[in-house]
């Protein structure tokens, strides 16, 4: 709502009035109100025996041929002639009435010698206006007062609203010769323009410039402290309630301009602009209290993030900008994380349209584990290719891992599995695609393993897939090789043996089976004899 500010007047008070009139010398028209008149009723008669001119202005009330009543006054207006009585203006009952006091008796009445119409008391007040210097504060007081006082005497809402807002306006010019006010000389004007009844309306924005300058000295005397920010934030919304609602949209330009000229500001707002402007204090205020608790590594980002969700959804920008702060300190600490950890924050990341930095995470995660998981030798790698299919589908990262743990461990169960899994097959050491190894001539240790049987060349792993483990091994020692005896079957049958042999010298080397043979049973000493007895 935008505010009319009157220009204010100078009046020549009715004691002036009094002086002057023992001399009988008026060198201007002086123009009194009803109200005046009346606050020196005792006088009447000595107006009258000094035979003082006087206009006098009010609201008439009635009137006859020969005889006007005024609003609020019991002194008789006597015209010459009805002629003499002036056509109103539309709309207006205020007339102004030149004359003299004269006495019928003791009782004093007004002879009027001429009327005059005029528009309104609100119109009264602006004329007035025109004769004083507006550049001092103190005129447009006396203006509000005198006007005031009209309002009050003839109960005008309206004129009193006229009033004030003058009296206002002298603290807006000595607002504007001070350059920059204080925040005691703010709130003792408040003080005073509340006394005299200044709407609140307009007591609002003189106290919005009085918390935009104890904000900027809070921000500089309490700068790492949170509870005066906190006791001045609730001051805010106590007082202006609408500081709590969110904006539904941003207002750069607004805050912008604030940030200039507050009072200019705020004064040409309308409603919806002054309640955009609590709003905006109180969010800065709010912004302010919340970031002292903040961390600069971002390991507290995510009780930031929550706080400014709850206080200021209207920041979005400020709490997105924590919440991937609080991401980031998360992957900061994948080294130290869990597995579920590093899925949780890839999706995270993914949720908000970041896939790029969710599968940095994995893959970060996946990186530090596998200096660990490499400690263990062949298992380890192992285990790191499983969790790279699992995690990123990665059968390449998978399949280089798995090359190392078999040049670790040739022959290792566990690898050969996991590289099958993903497509590769043993040919001649190598392991290559399944797709060409389907184009090669049949393996013939391969066919053998499918038929569960055991041929020269196969690895003890082969032999172990081919027909499983032994039930005895024997070993033997010659220089530079070690042999190996595979026993299978009850010693009480025919037993199949398979002969390994490996390099002892050789690291890395694994048994290879030289030759399958077959072992007699063992006959006891009863068997032995009776066979001896036969052949003799």
């Amino acid at each position: 709502m935008r505010r009319v500010v009157f220009k204010s007047i100078h009046l020549t008070s009715i004691f002036s009035i009094m002086l002057m009139a023992r001399q009988n010398a008026y060198a201007e028209e002086r123009v009194i109100s009803i109200r005046e008149l009346l606050d020196v009723q005792n006088k009447w008669s000595l107006f009258a025996e000094n035979n003082i001119s006087f206009t006098v202005r009010g609201v008439i009330g009635s009137r006859t041929d020969a005889q006007i009543h005024m609003r609020k006054c019991n002194l008789r207006f006597l015209l010459d002639s009805p002629d003499s009585f002036p056509r109103l203006k539309p709309g207006s009952k205020m007339v102004k009435l030149e004359g003299r006091f004269q006495l019928q008796g003791k009782d004093p009445s007004f002879r009027v010698t001429k009327a005059n119409s005029e528009f309104s008391l609100e119109q009264v007040h602006l004329q007035m206006s025109v004769d004083i210097d507006v550049t001092d504060p103190l005129e447009w007081r006396k203006l509000a007062r005198y006007t005031a006082a009209e309002s009050k005497f003839y109960d005008n809402r309206d004129l009193f609203l006229v009033a004030a807002r003058s009296f206002e306006h002298s603290y807006i010019v000595a607002r504007t010769q001070k350059g920059n006010a204080t925040i005691e000389e703010i709130t003792n004007w408040v003080a005073e323009m509340k006394a005299f009844g200044v709407p609140k309306d307009a007591l609002e924005v003189w106290d919005y410039e009085r918390l935009m300058l104890e904000w900027r000295k809070l921000q500089i005397s309490a700068a790492k402290q949170s509870d005066p920010f906190l006791r001045f934030a609730k001051e805010v919304a106590t007082k202006y309630p609408v500081a709590l609602t969110p904006l539904d949209v941003p207002v750069p330009k607004l805050e912008a301009m604030s940030e200039r000229n507050s009072l200019v500001t705020f004064r040409e707002a309308d409603q919806s602009q002054q309640d955009r402007l609590w709003r905006l204090l109180y969010r800065e205020v709010m912004k302010r209290e919340i970031l002292l608790s903040a961390k600069a590594d971002g390991s507290n980002a995510d009780n930031i993030r929550d706080q400014m969700k709850d206080a200021i959804p209207d920041l979005p920008d400020m709490y997105l900008s924590y919440d991937l702060l609080w991401l980031d300190w998360r992957f900061s600490q994948l080294s130290q994380s869990g597995k579920e950890e590093a899925i949780k924050l890839s999706a995270e990341y993914r949720k908000r349209k970041q896939p790029e930095r969710g599968l940095i995470a994995l893959e970060t995660w996946l990186e530090k584990r596998l200096e660990l998981w490499s400690q263990d030798g062949a298992s380890g790698y192992v285990r790191a290719a499983q969790h790279y299919l699992e995690l990123l589908e990665d059968k390449e990262k998978a399949y280089e891992l798995l090359l190392k743990a078999w040049k670790l461990s040739p022959g290792e169960e566990e690898t050969v599995k996991a590289l099958e899994s993903i497509g590769y097959r043993l040919h001649s050491g190598s392991w290559i695609l399944k797709s060409n190894y389907d184009k090669l001539p049949p393996d013939p240790i391969q066919s053998a393993i499918r038929n569960g049987e055991v041929i020269k060349g196969m690895t003890a792993s082969q032999v172990e897939r081919a027909i499983g483990k032994p039930e005895e091994r024997r070993f033997s020692f010659s220089t530079g090789h070690i042999s190996e005896s595979w026993m299978y079957g009850d010693s009480q049958r025919k037993r199949t043996v398979v002969h390994l042999l490996r390099p002892a010298t050789v690291e890395g080397q694994f048994a290879k089976v030289i030759a399958v043979g077959e072992l007699k049973p063992q006959m006891s000493r009863r068997d032995s004899k009776t066979t001896k007895d036969a052949e003799e």
